[in-house]
């Protein structure tokens, strides 16, 4: 996307020095995005090389020039040992609140759109920049799969609406597999929740997203107002064929599956009808062998086992590792990719 505006105006609100061409000249800055990171122990560069750091905390500024490895975690303390020069040096344990700003070399390189989408944590969106958000084809596949799932929506009056995804500490391997995906979406890192069932309590962990124009879209389709309870309540949308994609699939069996003999799908939630629906778009759509099963008197969904070796080609590309479990026999451990 190309956005033409006066030099000299500050178009993010993010940025923290002005875009003008006597400051880029001045200062010899001849590089073209910017990061801002806020969590460093677990946020990751998407980019080739990151030549110049510039950390600025209230006291000092530190400038480390060193190339950093594609796709390594940010640590202060392994920087630190290895950077070419350090100017007041650095104090890993001190650095938590520090703000972080990353110049990269100029990249004309053409990307899938959403490949590249890092980390916002910690960055004010204004209502422009909220609008310019759109959800790529490389997360809509997780978000809907989540969505049919243990993920939810909610969304205030004239507020645009937020996404909320949890899951019990025993699932934190895939929650940061998730979370690390769809962390582009959120101004806040990941927290623990806890609640008291039988009076046992039971902590799971959490992320919620901005409240985003792109995800109100989502809200429409797998929402609607129930007078009688007096809230909106999840519904399956009625354009879930164009929708779901083996991403999806992958990504509810990981959520709401569980393995015997074939796969189960936990959708005591949906009514009969929804899951019929359902039923004949994974039919249609996947050529899945599925039938309905009953749990507790409540509809689940149940994928035949010839059809789940069939299209483990399909599935396994977006399998957390941790997951495999829930699509596999016991002996998963020793399945090869």
């Amino acid at each position: 996307m190309i956005i033409a505006v006066p030099t000299g105006i500050k178009i993010f609100s993010w940025l923290s020095e002005s875009l003008s061409k006597t400051y880029l000249t001045k200062y010899k800055q001849i590089y073209n995005l910017i990061f801002s990171i806020y969590s460093l122990s677990i946020q990751k560069f998407y980019e080739k090389y990151i030549n110049y750091i510039i950390i600025n905390d209230k006291k000092f500024k530190y400038i480390i020039t060193k190339s950093i490895p594609f796709n390594s975690v940010l640590d202060l303390q392994k920087v630190n040992s290895t950077c070419l020069s350090v100017e007041q040096g650095v104090d890993p344990i001190n650095m938590q609140n520090t703000h972080i700003t990353c110049f990269t070399e100029r990249n004309t390189c053409i990307v899938l759109y959403g490949s590249n989408s890092s980390s916002t944590i910690g960055l004010k969106y204004t209502k422009i920049v909220k609008n310019m958000v759109k959800i790529p084809n490389s997360h809509i596949g997780i978000i809907i799969g989540i969505l049919l799932s243990d993920a939810h929506l909610s969304k205030g009056t004239n507020i645009n609406a937020r996404m909320q995804f949890k899951q019990s500490l025993k699932n934190i391997s895939y929650f940061y597999y998730v979370y690390n995906k769809l962390n582009h979406y959120c101004f806040k890192g990941a927290y623990l929740t806890w609640s008291t069932i039988q009076n046992k309590k039971h902590f799971g962990i959490a992320f919620t997203s901005r409240t985003l124009p792109c995800l109100t879209e989502l809200f429409h389709l797998f929402y609607k107002f129930n007078s009688s309870l007096n809230k909106n309540i999840k519904i399956v949308p009625r354009n879930l064929y164009e929708l779901i994609t083996w991403e999806s699939l992958a990504h509810w069996i990981m959520c709401d599956g569980t393995y015997n003999s074939g796969v189960r799908i936990q959708t005591e939630s949906f009514t009969i009808e929804d899951v019929v629906f359902i039923i004949n778009i994974l039919k249609l759509k996947f050529n899945l062998d599925c039938s309905i099963h009953y749990q507790r008197n409540y509809p689940v969904i149940y994928i035949k086992s010839k059809s789940i070796k069939k299209n483990l080609h399909n599935l396994l590309p977006f399998m957390c590792g941790e997951m495999l479990y829930k699509l596999l026999p016991n002996n998963y451990k020793n399945f090869k990719r």
